[in-house]
């Protein structure tokens, strides 16, 4: 999983660096934490850059009306330097600004601000209208910029968001890109029942083009959820739970799964409708599943090594009972 952190770090670097990640494939040989310290250094180049210049545009932003400051925002200064400035500003008057201008000019805004610079103006904005930029930022497909903001707004804002936003495959995406991954802890809190399905549904949904994503996910959460999403993926129906053996066994995602079963290991629905799918499967598959799990562990496998098995498969999945 640590590959799919590297690639979010890279197409975070590509988004503050305005280019695309492929233009960036040569800085993949770096590491996890150098690459984090180039794109927070490059960060604080772009925005320590003509500092004073900004910072007396700031500071001018607090005599005029803020109808004028939020004309003059949208017509003259633009998207890059109004993200400059908003960190710069009063707080009072850059929340004043924002609540005047357009949802597409603030979600512009948002693609080239660092939130972590303009927290306490984000703070600042009234719940209503984070809820109709987020909702435009996801239309337009700005996941990176989203999980940004995850980071740092209210998880009562978050919560609203995420009662506004139905595509449950636009919540896992923008949950991806969040960087303070304990903090998903206490936002998951707020989720209804129901989207726990659909983000399953939703990781599996395209041949599983998002269930590396998913299990990097679910994989560092408290345990209470994975659980949750254990016995929502683990206890469905049979075609169900066939398709996360067949995904995970083709993207050799055995290992990553395994956190999400260990969780369920005693519940015996569960255990029972991951036996009853794997009874179906052939030995080469198996055997995989026992390579990448034993070097691992697990309850799981734990449990299903002391159940019956069809006579092609028992050696495989008793082996760690002898």
């Amino acid at each position: 999983m640590s590959a799919l952190r590297h690639r979010a770090e890279l197409q975070r670097l590509a988004r503050v660096l305005g280019t695309g990640s492929d233009k960036l494939a040569y800085l993949e040989a770096l590491d996890l934490v150098t690459l984090k310290q180039l794109r927070e250094r490059s960060t604080a180049m772009l925005y320590d850059a003509d500092r004073e210049s900004l910072q007396r545009i700031a500071s001018a932003a607090r005599l005029l009306p803020a109808a004028i400051t939020a004309l003059i925002a949208e017509k003259s200064l633009g998207p890059l330097l109004c993200a400059r400035i908003a960190g710069l500003m009063a707080v009072e008057t850059a929340v004043d600004v924002a609540k005047r201008l357009p949802t597409g000019f603030l979600a512009d805004v948002c693609l080239e601000l660092d939130p972590r610079r303009a927290k306490a103006v984000v703070d600042g904005i009234p719940v209503p209208r984070v809820v109709d930029v987020s909702l435009e930022l996801a239309r337009r497909g700005e996941y990176i910029t989203m999980g940004h903001f995850v980071d740092i707004l209210s998880v009562d804002a978050l919560a609203a968001v995420m009662d506004r936003l139905r595509d449950d495959t636009a919540l896992l995406k923008v949950a991806f890109y969040a960087e303070d991954r304990p903090r998903l802890n206490r936002i998951i809190e707020k989720l209804p029942t129901a989207r726990f399905g659909g983000i399953i549904d939703a990781a599996l949904a395209d041949g599983g083009e998002l269930w590396p994503e998913a299990l990097s996910l679910i994989g560092e959460l408290e345990l209470r959820w994975r659980r949750k999403f254990g016995e929502i993926a683990l206890t469905g129906d049979a075609a169900s739970i066939a398709q996360i053996i067949l995904v995970s066994d083709t993207q050799s995602l055995w290992p990553a799964l395994m956190p999400l079963a260990d969780a369920v290991a005693d519940d015996t629905r569960a255990v029972a409708g991951l036996h009853a799918a794997l009874c179906r499967q052939k030995p080469a598959l198996l055997k995989r599943l026992h390579a990448a799990a034993a070097a691992h562990g697990g309850a799981m496998l734990e449990c299903l090594a002391t159940l019956d098995w069809p006579a092609a498969l028992r050696d495989t999945m008793t082996a760690r009972r002898r």
